[in-house]
């Protein structure tokens, strides 16, 4: 995750310099002002705490929050297992598999006279 930029803002008060989240200081105007545009926030902003945060970026903070509403995390597809008679399988039957397929000239062959013998059965 990206590290948060904190700026210190300037006030009047003698109190020290506070440090405030730019991206926080957008979404509370937004949260005051819901109908107010990027450029109405940057001018805003700049004017009440002297921070100056392109338009662009209030745009990209307030289309994250809007998009973050209702948005739901995607499932993870997950493979079929193989069924229980492929696991059971000896390695005596896998190693007779291999040398017929050998026999007939691959296992692409092996697979379509094992389809033929299918049709026939």
């Amino acid at each position: 995750m990206a590290k948060k930029k904190v700026v210190t803002v300037k006030k009047q008060s003698p109190q020290a310099p506070k440090k405030v989240n730019k991206s926080q200081l957008v979404r509370d105007y937004a949260a005051k002002h819901p109908s107010a545009k990027p450029k109405e926030i940057e001018a805003a902003l700049a004017k009440e705490d002297g921070v100056k945060i392109p338009a662009a970026q209030i745009s990209s903070i307030l289309w994250q929050k809007a998009n973050k509403k209702g948005k739901k995390t995607a499932k993870k597809k997950t493979r079929p297992r193989p069924s229980s008679s492929i696991q059971n399988i000896s390695l005596e039957a896998l190693l007779d598999a291999k040398n017929f397929a050998d026999k007939v000239g691959g296992v692409e062959d092996a697979q379509q006279l094992l389809q033929a013998l299918n049709k026939l059965s």
